[in-house]
């Protein structure tokens, strides 16, 4: 009887070893699995991680010139698409003896050009004018306005859509202006 019994407690022993390697691979596999997708969420969390945000700040931007652009504003960040939000924005170009000042309660800044999606007054010598939208390209000193304009000059008072000052010049679309005598 002895000899009946082995077999069977050597069968059972072989089939519970084999059992606890199936659960061991079922549990590794499971770990696998929880722990891939926690990684996952790590990793999202920190790419929505900002690599800076700055308060009431000043910037210069020096040149062999001397001092170029200087931009103050309440707040800059990095947003997750790599741009600078910047909050209550002043900016101000010195070129040549021209000065240009751009003023805007929000703005995008993604390194090539800044964007007011909320409306910017720019203001160069005796030409001042808001825009519902506008792109600047501070390289080029470029400025279009998408959207309403109006236009404030000690002569005249000009409305308009889609402005385009380049070149010192201004081209828009459908203006509409009343010109002031001067006394």
């Amino acid at each position: 009887m002895n000899s009946l019994l082995n077999p069977l407690k050597s069968y059972q022993s072989a089939r519970f070893v084999t059992l606890f390697f199936i659960a061991l691979c079922g549990f590794s596999l499971l770990m696998v699995l929880f722990l891939g997708i926690k990684q996952a969420r790590i990793a999202q969390a920190q790419q929505n991680i900002t690599r800076f945000e700055v308060f009431d700040f000043e910037y210069f931007k020096i040149t062999k010139n001397g001092v170029n652009t200087t931009a103050s504003g309440k707040k800059a960040r990095e947003n997750t698409n790599k741009e600078s939000e910047l909050e209550s924005l002043n900016v101000k170009n010195l070129n040549n003896g021209t000065s240009e000042y751009l003023q805007a309660d929000f703005a995008l800044y993604n390194n090539s050009y800044i964007f007011f999606p909320q409306g910017v007054t720019y203001t160069r010598d005796a030409t001042k004018f808001w825009s519902e939208q506008a792109r600047y390209y501070p390289d080029s000193k470029n400025l279009e306005g998408v959207g309403e304009f109006v236009i404030l000059d000690k002569s005249a008072t000009i409305r308009g859509r889609n402005i385009i000052y380049k070149d010192a010049k201004v081209y828009a679309t459908n203006i509409h202006g009343i010109l002031k005598a001067e006394q």
